[in-house]
């Protein structure tokens, strides 16, 4: 199953907006997280009861780190801890709803 959340990042520099992608079969995540002008790649898995767990490497600015993060997908809401390197902070999100086409009359 494909989802896409538009996320926010409470880091300690301040609040930063993005997306993050993935897609979801038998609990093995596989997404793309976008923030700081960058795409990041990250694997993970999402238990059928929300639990999830990721890690990546992000990339804001001049360098690299790679993280963990652990939190919970409900419904159509995500709530990470990130810990990676020497930063920890969170991560909210909302889930994108698809857009559905709409038939014209023939």
């Amino acid at each position: 199953m494909k989802r896409k959340f538009s996320i926010t990042m409470y880091v300690p520099l301040g609040i930063r907006h993005g997306t993050m992608s993935f897609v979801e079969e038998h609990n093995v995540i596989n997404g793309i997280l976008e923030v700081f002008g960058n795409q990041d790649a990250f694997t993970g898995t999402l238990t059928e009861t929300g639990i999830v767990e990721l890690k990546g490497k992000m990339t804001p600015l001049l360098h690299s780190f790679s993280y963990v993060a652990r939190g919970t997908i409900a419904n159509s809401h995500m709530d990470l801890n990130v810990v990676g390197g020497r930063y920890s902070f969170r991560i909210t999100g909302e889930e994108k709803s698809a857009s559905v086409p709409v038939r014209g009359r023939v």
